[in-house]
């Protein structure tokens, strides 16, 4: 997990980390109509805000931990989890530094749609 979490976000860390689960509905049958499937489920989900934002393996395995004992899911009744991150910020935002800030001006200067010596500032 760690190699692919520092792929995805190496530069932003998170403050509000989201469990979202599909647990099987009381209705639907124990085994699903197609093989890999997950059937008729209900999706819940339950999101906890860290006192710091973050990126380490370590501390999301923890809260999602305690996310999950605290919705108390039968193992057996799970069909899927997912795990999101929002109120991201910048890696540098988080250890104190300001972020660099970006114009409109200069996303477009920097565009291969719009050439910078094209531009009238």
């Amino acid at each position: 997990m760690e190699s692919f979490q520092y792929q995805m976000f190496p530069q932003v860390r998170g403050r509000l980390l989201t469990l979202k689960l599909k647990i099987r509905a009381k209705d639907a049958p124990v085994e699903t109509a197609k093989f890999m499937g997950h059937g008729v489920c209900d999706s819940i989900s339950r999101s906890t805000t860290l006192v710091t934002a973050s990126h380490e393996t370590k501390i999301i395995e923890k809260e999602v931990q305690i996310l999950l004992k605290q919705l108390k899911v039968d193992c057996c009744e799970l069909r899927g989890m997912g795990i999101q991150f929002s109120k991201l910020v910048a890696d540098n935002v988080s250890k104190g530094k300001q972020p660099k800030q970006n114009s409109l001006l200069s996303f477009v200067a920097r565009s291969k749609i719009f050439p910078s010596e094209n531009l009238v500032t």
